[in-house]
């Protein structure tokens, strides 16, 4: 019989060696931890399906042996990754999963994740790699609608260039109207990760001579490749694009720090 069986959850320190004399601090690890274990077992294992309401909370803290507080701070660890919506004065009930808890989570790591100038080269590599291909396979499948809001960004960015904040943030627009243009969640869950790095990113190099001119030609080459569906050239000019920005953002760090 297993602990959810026996209708308790016992927790404790998990034995193992260690040198002579090293002392350890051992956490007893919370008991809505081990009932959202037992929960997501359940869902995953669909003996709660979608719409489903969830037992009462009496019925939980009999099932597993624990008190009203442990009980609801399950549930709402539940309800923030999105896989149950809680309303006052109704059980919990079993929602369809998405990726959106996710984007809080990814977009807090990538800041901390883009402070080093390792890091920061690492996430512009996989950038350049991920665009790309974007590109490619988007050259394949962009509609007219996608063509026609791709060029009126393009003239808004075009009536900005005088201003460079204002130019960032079309820039950055711009390239999450690539992510969402092939209707893939996932694509638009990293676009948003990396967008306040973006944006710090462009508001760094648009502040060289003539980059904001050069980076809106890079757009319309981008886009004259998806216009003409050619997967090589939508490759190529996101790669040449992506190139220029990783120069201009290495000389932009380099200029801030010979000041």
């Amino acid at each position: 019989m297993n602990k959810k069986e026996s209708g308790m959850i016992t927790t404790g320190k998990v034995s193992g060696s260690t040198a002579p004399g090293r002392k350890r601090s051992v956490v007893r690890p919370k008991l809505h931890t081990a009932v959202v274990e037992y929960l997501l077992e359940d869902i995953q294992n669909g003996i709660y399906q979608e719409g489903q309401e969830l037992p009462s909370e009496h019925q939980l803290m009999a099932d597993f042996g624990v008190g009203r507080p442990a009980i609801r701070e399950s549930l709402s660890t539940l309800e923030r990754m999105g896989l149950i919506s809680i309303r006052p004065g109704a059980r919990a009930r079993i929602r369809k999963p998405t990726v959106k808890p996710l984007l809080g989570e990814m977009r807090e790591t990538m800041q901390i994740y883009a402070l080093s100038t390792e890091r920061r080269r690492e996430l512009h590599e996989f950038r350049v790699l991920f665009e790309s291909m974007l590109a490619r396979e988007l050259a394949r499948k962009i509609t007219r609608d996608q063509l026609d809001q791709l060029e009126r960004s393009l003239m808004e960015q075009s009536s900005a260039l005088g201003s460079v904040e204002r130019f960032a943030r079309l820039d950055v627009e711009f390239h999450r109207l690539l992510s969402d243009s092939l209707d893939n969640p996932l694509l638009g869950i990293f676009a948003d990760s990396i967008a306040d790095w973006l944006l710090d990113q462009r508001l760094q190099t648009l502040k060289l001579p003539g980059r904001p001119e050069g980076a809106l030609a890079e757009h319309r080459a981008v886009f004259n490749a998806l216009a003409q569906h050619d997967p090589d050239a939508a490759e190529s000019s996101m790669r040449s694009h992506l190139d220029q920005v990783g120069s201009a953002y290495t000389a932009a760090k380099a200029g801030k720090r010979s000041t």
